[in-house]
């Protein structure tokens, strides 16, 4: 969720921020409509900041656990018990996010077709940028995803690099595209007659990535299970061999 959160919100405000300078378009967060600018500066320059910080020191921990598993080669993978299955779930879920990042990308570039109804607000710099952000990464996570669960089209890739896109692209889907519809379903289940949940296009797209964010969210977790469960057999299996070898010498 961290991830799937500040990545996105970085990448969007530095790439809308930098897009309204270089092509002089209205930036709603300079112009004080919708926030004197000062509190902008204070508030999103904190999460820029929050992010750097949190993201780095993340990497510098699963580097030192787990630095091992990421720089093995893909082909290296050994096969889990469920892989089969969840190459099943996985392949879908991709192309799934890959369609979603495909049509945030097409909004980003100023396709109006399924973004709202005619006269709808047409957008700033930023939700331009949001929008690329949003589709480019989920377009990076199923790539990353793809090599993950087919190693074989790279196996002499570090596990590393897919994994990082999987991780990033799967964690924007669901943190800024399926949980806010899932979000704004509940709120206006809670209150009848509301106008909460998108409909059209928009709310299938939001729909859609909380489904492809919850299968991969759910295979990630058997395959940690599956490691972990691999690892203390291993260690049992040596602590057994020890004391076998132990017996035999004395």
């Amino acid at each position: 969720m961290a991830s799937g959160l500040l990545i996105p919100l970085m990448s969007g405000l530095v790439g809308g921020s930098a897009a309204g300078l270089l092509t002089g378009a209205p930036n709603p967060m300079a112009d004080g409509d919708f926030l004197a600018p000062w509190v902008c500066g204070v508030v999103y320059g904190g999460f820029l900041v929050e992010g750097v910080t949190l993201l780095g020191a993340f990497a510098l921990y699963a580097h030192r656990r787990w630095g091992g598993l990421l720089r093995a080669p893909l082909g290296a993978l050994p096969d889990t018990g469920t892989r089969a299955l969840q190459r099943i779930f996985l392949i879908p879920a991709a192309v799934v996010m890959a369609a979603t990042g495909a049509v945030h990308v097409l909004w980003g570039a100023g396709a109006k077709a399924g973004k709202g109804a005619a006269g709808a607000d047409p957008g700033t710099v930023l939700s331009a940028a949001a929008d690329w952000s949003q589709g480019l990464l989920a377009l990076l996570g199923a790539g990353g995803l793809l090599l993950l669960v087919l190693p074989r089209l790279r196996p002499r890739l570090r596990v590393r690099v897919p994994l990082a896109a999987a991780w990033v692209g799967s964690g924007s889907v669901f943190a800024c595209g399926g949980c806010p519809w899932l979000g704004h379903a509940v709120a206006d289940g809670l209150s009848p007659g509301g106008t909460a949940v998108s409909g059209g296009p928009p709310g299938l797209v939001g729909a859609l990535d909380l489904c492809a964010g919850l299968v991969v969210l759910t295979a990630g977790a058997f395959t940690l299970c599956e490691r972990a469960s691999a690892v203390r057999g291993n260690a049992g299996q040596r602590m057994i061999v020890g004391r076998v070898a132990r017996r035999t010498s004395t």
